[in-house]
Formats: C-alpha cells, structure tokens, sequence
C-alpha cells in the first residue's frame, strides 16, 4: 500500500481512544482527456465519522486554486519562445505537525493508527498538500507570485521558468528545455508524479498550436458535448444567440403554486448552470451574460427561466468548435481593456449590468459580466461602475503581469475603452455636477487611476 510505504501510519490499540475516523480504500484511474495511459492508483480517504482529534490547530483550511486567466496568460507566452510540460501528481501526502488525528486501520479493525500524513478526504488535507507543495518548489529556487499563490516563477539570467499549479496538476512553461528538465527530476525526487509531456489538455481543455504562425487555441468542444448530453440536449436544434432578443426574465416567473415547484424540482437547472459555467469562465465569454442573468433563479426557477438555460446550451452546441486564439502577431505583447453596461435591466430591483473582457495581443483573458451592487440613475453612473470595475482588473492584471517580467509594456497605463462620453469626461476630469458627484465618492478614484 502507497500510505504505509511512505510512513503514513503509526499504530496504537483502539482502547486508548474513543473517538477516531474511519477510513476505506478508493481504487481511480485518473485519465486524462488524451492518448496516453495512466497507472490505476490506490488512495486512502476519510469517511464515515465525524470524529477528529486536532491539538494546536491554528492553519486553518484554506487552500489556493489557479485561476483560469493565469493559465491563458502562461499558455499564451509559450506560444512565443517558450516549451511547456504538464505533470500529474498522484502522491499528495504531507506531513502532519500541528494538529494530530487517529483513524481505523483499514486491515486490523482492532488496531487505530495514528495519522502521520495527511489524506484525501479531511478538511486539512488540501492546504496541508499546498504547504508541503510551497516548501519543497522553493528550495528548488522558485518564488511565489505575490498576487497569485498557484503560480511560481524562476529567473536566471535570460533563463525563465513559469509553474502553475492547479491541486495536483502542474503546467511547467520555459525557455530552456535542460531548465525544465532538472524541474521535473526535482520534482519526481519530492513527489510521486508523471511526466504527460508537453500538454495537450489541461483540466479538460484542449490546446491547438500552430507553431508557424506562432497561434495557440483553447477548445472546450469534448467538454460541451458531455454537457449537451448529460442534459439530453445533444440531438436539439442548434441556437444562434445564447440568449434571444426580447427575452426578459424576472422573479413574477417563478412558480407559486406547491404543484409546480414540484415539478421544476426535477429540472436540473442549477446542475446546468454550473455545467455552463465552467465553461463560460474557461473559454467562452460570450456566454457570460446569459449565464450571469439565469443564475439568479436558481433557488426557484420557472419555466421561462429553464427555456433561457436550454437556449444557451442550443447555442454552445452550434458554436462547440469556436474557441480563444491567440498569437499570431510579433507585435509588443500589450493589454486592451474594454467595459460597458446596460441600464436598469434587472426586472425585480432594476439594477444595471456592468461586463469587461481584456484582451492579450487579441485573445481574450479576462472576463466578467454581473449585476451592479448599487441603482445607477443614469447611463453615465452604469457606464462609470463598470469601468471602475474593469479598472480593478486592470490593476491587477498589471501587478500580476509584471511579477512574471514577460510584458515590457506592462509599465505604462492599460488602455480601457469606454462607449460612454459622459463617463469618459468623468473619468478624465471630475466635474462637481450635483447629480453625478456621489459616484465620484464611489468609483472615482479607482476609475481615474
């Protein structure tokens, strides 16, 4: 067994303690969406009692995750001068030191273990992985980015070399290929892991490349297909706008009656959702609002509102093939914002839409589109809110772009385009008018920085 090769276990007689957890054994072959095979794998997990015994328990639980706009940029920059690889880690063990548990060893019921490792299951077991993960890459010399945890960089010389990691997936990006090598080799001395070569998927999106153009693209057509059928709508008519003109959907359309809200019970419309909303925050804005507008209906959706979600998965199953590009250019890498709002589109509290989506050289990065916190009483004030939020993106995407030292124009202001005159001259220079002053004392500083 992988846990007690690895010192997972220390063992006690059960009458010492009353309370400890239970554990079974968990058989998974975890494929990746690529022709290449990959070892079936034993794991230990925790289940059945509730009962834990942690002593001095003062990390918590938190443990980090990569954001999808960190993978397309890092994806991006490889399509220039740079090689990739992806990893899989099957060993996510780490040590435990402030906090101890005993569980039922899994062969000698009579006999309780003392846990020295975490495993998968527990509440600590992903930030106690993360922990022991972000020790180890830096005594192989790399730094965590300061404003994204999951991504880490290593300079040396005109060497680079970019790791992201998403639980126990690693995408490596560099311009040296021994660099990356002695990675891996570090890697496989600290970890049992894989090498599945230069990525072909990454966390079920499939990466084209055309090296000649220097393109890249990002599909997610196996990922919608599964959708469409799980939700029996792989043989439907095929839509050609994610959310039809006119359609205006509220709160009056929720069922009252106990009848039909136990019917709409069947309808797996949060399940659809969220279905759709991987994808949406992968590789498919152009469906963020439609998703942004039926999600608000998920505690009791009606009928109307369960037609918009079938609409919009009609719609990805005509545009399954459409996916993000980019390169293609031997331009500067630079980044281009753009913001805009609808007004007072909400039917039931007549708040407006703000969205953004910035773009690297082209391809799409970043995204966004959501109901307003506050009533805009005019365009201008709707139109000023999102170009407020979009200007918060950009402060990030400027810090976080820099810590990785690949865009030199990162260092001058990012350009965001605004359709709104009044906005715009709101924006440039503050005009004390008495009907747009109190959006100034909101938004104004961040927007005009």
């Amino acid at each position: 067994m992988l846990h007690r090769d690895k010192s997972f276990l220390g063992f006690i007689h059960p009458e010492f303690l009353q309370d400890f957890v239970n554990v079974r054994t968990l058989a998974k072959s975890d494929k990746p969406l690529r022709s290449i095979s990959v070892d079936l794998y034993a794991k230990y997990i925790s289940g059945f009692s509730k009962y834990v015994i942690y002593i001095q328990d003062q990390e918590g639980y938190y443990a980090p995750t990569e954001l999808s706009v960190n993978t397309w940029l890092e994806l991006t920059f490889s399509e220039t001068k740079l090689f990739d690889s992806l990893i899989k880690i099957f060993e996510m063990l780490a040590l435990i030191h402030k906090w101890i548990l005993w569980i039922e060893d899994p062969k000698n019921p009579n006999k309780v273990c003392k846990l020295l490792k975490s495993i998968y299951g527990l509440k600590k077991a992903s930030r106690s992985w993360n922990l022991h993960f972000d020790e180890r890459i830096k005594e192989f010399g790399f730094t965590k980015s300061e404003f994204e945890p999951c991504v880490y960089t290593k300079f040396s010389g005109s060497i680079v070399t970019f790791l992201v990691l998403y639980v126990d997936d690693i995408l490596l990006i560099g311009n040296n290929v021994p660099t990356l090598q002695s990675v891996k080799e570090w890697l496989s001395k600290c970890f049992q892991m894989k090498d599945l070569g230069e990525a072909a998927y990454i966390l079920g999106i499939k990466i084209y490349r055309n090296r000649s153009k220097r393109l890249i693209g990002l599909s997610q057509s196996t990922y919608i297909d599964k959708v469409l059928k799980r939700f029996r709508m792989d043989e439907s008519k095929k839509g050609f706008i994610p959310m039809q003109h006119g359609i205006v959907l509220s709160k009056t359309q929720c069922p009252v009656s106990s009848e039909d809200q136990d019917r709409m019970k069947s309808v797996p419309y949060a399940s659809a959702i969220g279905s759709i909303m991987y994808a949406m925050l992968c590789t498919r804005p152009d469906v963020a609002y439609s998703v942004s507008v039926t999600s608000r209906y998920q505690q009791n959706p009606g009928e109307p509102h369960w037609v918009a979600v079938k609409n919009i998965l009609k719609y990805l199953r005509r545009t399954k093939e459409m996916f993000l590009v980019f390169g293609g250019t031997e331009d500067e890498i630079s980044v281009t914002g753009y913001s805009d709002a609808s007004f007072q589109t909400d039917r039931d509290d007549f708040r407006s839409q703000s969205g953004y989506v910035f773009t690297l050289n082209g391809g799409a990065i970043s995204w966004k589109s959501s109901k307003q916190d506050t009533i805009a009483d005019s365009t201008t004030e709707a139109e000023y809110i999102a170009a407020s939020d979009a200007a918060k993106e950009a402060v990030w995407l400027r810090n976080f772009l820099s810590d990785l030292r690949v865009v030199a124009s990162i260092s001058r202001p990012i350009d965001i385009f605004c359709d709104n005159s009044g906005a715009v001259a709101q924006a440039k220079e503050p005009r004390e008018h008495h009907k747009s002053r109190h959006v100034l004392r909101m938004k104004g500083l961040c927007a005009r920085q």
